[in-house]
């Protein structure tokens, strides 16, 4: 969702490579410049299912965003949570599909990297997921 959204796009960029845009699952693989973004999946909770395994699960999972300025990371964050909480999805993603709008829960102000001289924030969002969907 965040790959495909205009905004966020626009202001992570590509890669060092040019191949993709700065938005990577736990961590950037290699060092990039900022501003780039981090996804991490924090809790996948089962909802309780009479007799039978379940196929619907609530999911956590922290944003992180990461720039060089306070004003370049609020602004990011801001493209973030719109592009999450904005989306509507009607065809699986990744393999799951959403039945509830993804909501933001919480919003912090992150480590300040040193090594990058950058700021971060970490949004927390969730969003209950149907694992059952045929993709």
């Amino acid at each position: 969702i965040l790959e495909n959204d205009s905004t966020v796009g626009s202001l992570v960029g590509f890669n060092a490579l040019g191949t993709k845009k700065k938005i990577y699952p736990m961590y950037a693989t290699q060092k990039e410049s900022m501003p780039l973004i981090t996804v991490w999946e924090t809790s996948r909770i089962p909802d309780q299912c009479k007799g039978q395994r379940s196929t619907s699960f609530r999911y956590g999972y922290e944003v992180h965003v990461f720039a060089l300025s306070y004003d370049a990371l609020n602004a990011l964050a801001i493209a973030a949570t719109d592009a999450l909480e904005d989306a509507v999805v009607t065809s699986p993603v990744n393999g799951v599909q959403l039945l509830t709008k993804i909501v933001n829960v919480n919003r912090r102000d992150g480590a300040y990297l040193e090594d990058y001289k950058a700021y971060s924030k970490i949004l927390s969002f969730e969003a209950t997921v149907n694992e059952g969907q045929s993709t």
